[in-house]
C-alpha cells in the first residue's frame, strides 16, 4: 500500500518525522487532485454526444503535462564548495570562537554527507562564526587566516544557496514531479507553499537572519508535500492544449446549429446546460483559483528567475512555465469562452452573466 501511495502521490522517500502525516494526506488527497482532467474529459464527451460529432482528441492528460519544458538535471547544476582548511588547534585556544566546533562537525561521517539544505545552513553558520572569530582575534597571528577564510566563504555562499534551490530533493520534486492538478481548494496548499518560498527567499545570502536546520527542513517538507508549483503548471498546460484542440471544433459545430428550428433550439438549450454544468460550475472555478495561485506566487518566481546566482538554464525553464505558458493558457481559455458567448448571442440564450467571465 505504501508503494502505491508513493507512485500515485509522488511522496518523498526521505525518512522524516512528518512522513506519517504526509502519507495520510496523500491517502485522502490523490483523487481530488485528478478532478480537473476528469471534468475536462466529461465536459468534452458530453459536447460530442449532444453535437453527434467527434472532436480530434489531443494526447492524454499525463502526456500533455509531461510536455512541459524540463528543468536541468540536479547533477548538472550542483556546485561543490571549496573546503575550508584550518588549523583547528589554533582555534581551540579561543574559547569564544565556535569555529572549531563547526569544523569538527563538518568532519564527522554525517557532516561529510550533508544534503544541500543542511550544507547551506552549515555554510551560513560558518560565515557567522568566522566573523565572530575575526572580532576577537584582532592583532593575533591567526587573524589573517580568518579574514582570508571569510573572503573565500563569502564568495562561495551563493553557490551553496544555488545548490539548495536547484538541487534539493524537495524543491526539485515541488517544481518537477507530480501526478496531480490543482483542485481549487485548501488541499492545494497555497498558503503553506507561499510561506515556504518566502522563507527560502528571506534567508538568501546577505539576509541578516540565519536559517535554522529545523525551520528550513519544515519549509522544504511543505513544498514537497503539496507540490503546488508543478501542479499549477501541469493544470495550465492541460487547459491550454485541451482548448486549443477543442475550441476550433466546437466553434465549427456551433455555427452549423440552426437555432431558429425547433430541434436546433432544443439542442442549443441542452448545450447551454452542458456549458453551465461542466464549464461554468466546475472547470471555470478551478481555472479562477489557478489564476489566483499564479498571481500570489508570481513574485516568488520572479525573484528566483532574476537571482544572479542561479543557473540561466534553470531560470529559463522557470520563466517558460510561470510566464510564457501562463500567457498561452490565458489566450486559449479566453478564446474558448468567446466561442460560447457568440453562440449564446446568436441563439438568443442568456447565460448567467456572473458565471461567464473573461480574462
Amino acid at each position: 500500500m505504501v508503494i502505491a501511495l508513493f507512485s500515485l502521490c509522488n511522496l518523498s522517500t526521505k525518512t522524516r518525522p512528518g512522513l506519517v502525516a504526509v502519507l495520510m494526506i496523500g491517502l485522502f488527497g490523490c483523487a481530488e487532485h485528478q478532478q480537473l482532467p476528469d471534468t475536462l474529459d466529461e465536459y468534452h464527451e458530453r459536447l460530442e454526444r449532444v453535437l453527434a460529432s467527434d472532436r480530434h482528441a489531443p494526447d492524454s492528460a499525463d502526456e500533455i503535462a509531461s510536455s512541459m519544458p524540463k528543468f536541468p538535471s540536479k547533477s548538472s547544476l550542483f556546485r561543490e564548495p571549496t573546503a575550508l582548511s584550518v588549523n583547528v588547534r589554533e582555534f581551540f585556544a579561543l574559547s569564544e570562537c565556535r569555529l572549531a566546533t563547526l569544523v569538527a562537525e563538518r568532519n564527522t561521517g554525517m557532516g561529510k554527507m550533508q544534503h544541500p539544505s543542511q550544507r547551506y545552513v552549515y555554510e551560513r553558520n560558518l560565515l557567522s562564526a568566522l566573523s565572530e572569530c575575526a572580532d576577537i582575534t584582532e592583532g593575533l597571528p591567526v587573524h589573517t587566516a580568518i579574514q582570508q577564510a571569510i573572503e573565500l566563504k563569502a564568495e562561495q555562499i551563493s553557490d551553496s544557496y544555488a545548490n539548495l534551490i536547484q538541487t534539493s530533493d524537495d524543491i526539485w520534486l515541488a517544481f518537477n514531479q507530480s501526478s496531480g492538478y490543482v483542485s481549487g481548494d485548501s488541499s492545494d496548499g497555497l498558503q503553506a507553499t507561499r510561506a515556504a518560498l518566502d522563507y527560502l527567499l528571506s534567508h538568501a545570502p546577505g539576509s541578516t537572519d540565519l536559517p535554522t536546520s529545523s525551520e528550513l527542513e519544515a519549509n522544504l517538507q511543505q513544498l514537497n508535500q503539496f507540490r503546488l508549483p508543478v501542479r499549477l503548471w501541469r493544470s495550465q498546460r492541460l487547459l491550454s492544449q485541451m482548448f486549443e484542440s477543442s475550441t476550433p471544433w466546437l466553434e465549427g459545430e456551433l455555427k452549423k446549429l440552426p437555432c431558429a428550428t425547433a430541434s436546433g433550439e432544443e439542442k442549443a438549450v441542452i448545450l447551454g446546460n452542458v456549458f453551465r454544468l461542466f464549464f461554468a460550475n466546475k472547470i471555470q472555478p478551478i481555472a479562477s483559483q489557478l489564476n489566483h495561485y499564479h498571481y500570489r506566487l508570481a513574485g516568488n518566481f520572479e525573484t528566483l528567475a532574476t537571482m544572479p546566482s542561479l543557473s540561466n538554464d534553470w531560470q529559463s525553464a522557470l520563466v517558460q512555465r510561470y510566464i510564457n505558458d501562463h500567457q498561452h493558457y490565458k489566450v486559449a481559455f479566453r478564446e474558448h469562452i468567446v466561442v460560447w458567448q457568440q453562440f449564446f448571442e446568436r441563439c438568443g440564450l442568456s447565460p448567467n452573466a456572473n458565471v461567464v467571465k473573461t480574462f
